[in-house]
């Protein structure tokens, strides 16, 4: 992989094509890119280094998917319409695949304008990382070698994700997929990207939607183990949530999600 060629995959929404290219502009790219649309018409658009799909097919991990199945280059980006990549990005992430070759996957910091969503820290130095620090990665952090993710049959979750029946917590469950499959996850404490938060698209406060998305995440990735992790849970965020609902009511909604989401399986 001397000579490796980035692209990111970015996914967005309600854009025309002019749109697609001038936030191919914004987001200060600079490598080849794949931008699903999710919009109310299908088509496919290419214009030198820039591929633009738009589709009516709702829901977060639907786009990662497509993109994904688009791609084309070694590495691959993840990203969100919110981010402005910093100007040497595609020199900091070929130097890190360059430095750890064993690496499937590098997870990379971002800088934001919100102090309360700060990027979570997972060390100061270069290292492999497990299925813990997997629960602390957001998307936009999440870089992969393209051949790794497709020999192994790896995707998104479409049950979970913005737009999904549980909205939250795709990146997490992937890269746990990616563990699972035998992948080597590092991290790498370089920033490569600010991201700037608007209003969340799936997180309006810590109600039914909220704690049932959760249980079905903890079913989903740890299985029988599930009320480990729902209870330690409960305990440890009781402080943030306590003003909005009580913990007996949060543990009858994960079980409840954890319910919706074996019936879908059973669907399957």
């Amino acid at each position: 992989m001397e000579n490796i060629n980035i692209q990111v995959l970015v996914a967005t929404m309600n854009k025309t094509n002019p749109g697609c290219i001038n936030l191919y502009k914004k987001m200060n790219l600079s490598t080849s890119a794949v931008i699903i649309n999710q919009a109310s018409f299908m088509e496919t658009f290419s214009k030198s280094n820039l591929t633009i799909i738009s589709v009516i097919e709702r829901g977060l991990s639907n786009s990662r998917n497509m993109a994904l199945n688009h791609s084309t280059e070694e590495v691959c980006v993840l990203a969100d319409d919110d981010i402005e990549y910093v100007s040497e990005y595609e020199e900091i992430i070929k130097k890190a695949y360059l430095a750890t070759p064993d690496a499937d996957i590098i997870i990379f910091d971002y800088d934001t304008n919100d102090n309360h969503r700060k990027c979570t820290k997972l060390g100061k130095k270069i290292k492999k990382i497990g299925l813990l620090n997997s629960l602390k990665v957001s998307s936009v952090r999440i870089t992969f070698k393209r051949k790794s993710i497709v020999v192994n049959d790896l995707k998104f979750d479409t049950n979970f994700g913005a737009g999904a029946r549980f909205p939250a917590g795709e990146e997490n469950i992937f890269l746990i997929d990616c563990l699972n499959a035998g992948l080597k996850i590092y991290y790498n404490p370089q920033v490569i990207c600010k991201v700037t938060f608007d209003k969340s698209s799936w997180f309006n406060g810590y109600n039914e939607i909220y704690f049932k998305t959760k249980g079905a995440f903890a079913y989903k990735v740890f299985n029988w183990k599930y009320n480990l992790y729902i209870i330690q849970f409960i305990f440890r965020k009781h402080k943030r949530y306590k003003s909005e609902i009580s913990a007996l009511n949060a543990y009858k909604f994960m079980l409840k999600g954890i319910s919706e989401y074996k019936n879908i399986l059973c669907l399957n």
